[in-house]
C-alpha cells in the first residue's frame, strides 16, 4: 500500500487517543525513510510532530473514524 503524501499548509484530520482533531501541516520533514510532519492543532493550541498513519485527508472522515474506534 502506498503511503498518502501530505503537503505543507494542507488542512488535515489528526487522530490521537481515540479523538479526531482538525489540524494543518506547517512543515514536511524528509530526513527519515518515511516523511513525518509538523502540524498545528488549533483546538489544543499546540504544534507537534507526527507520522503519516495519524493523518487523514479532510474528505476522508470515515477512515479517520475507523482509526479511533
Amino acid at each position: 500500500m502506498t503511503e498518502i503524501q501530505f503537503q505543507k499548509n494542507e488542512k488535515v484530520l489528526y487522530t490521537k487517543d481515540k479523538k479526531i482533531y482538525e489540524a494543518h501541516i506547517t512543515a514536511v520533514h524528509y530526513d527519515d525513510n518515511l516523511p513525518y510532519y509538523t502540524i498545528y492543532i488549533p483546538e489544543l493550541t499546540i504544534e507537534k510532530q507526527t507520522i503519516n498513519k495519524r493523518l487523514f485527508k479532510r474528505d476522508n472522515l470515515y477512515e479517520a473514524i475507523k482509526q479511533v474506534l
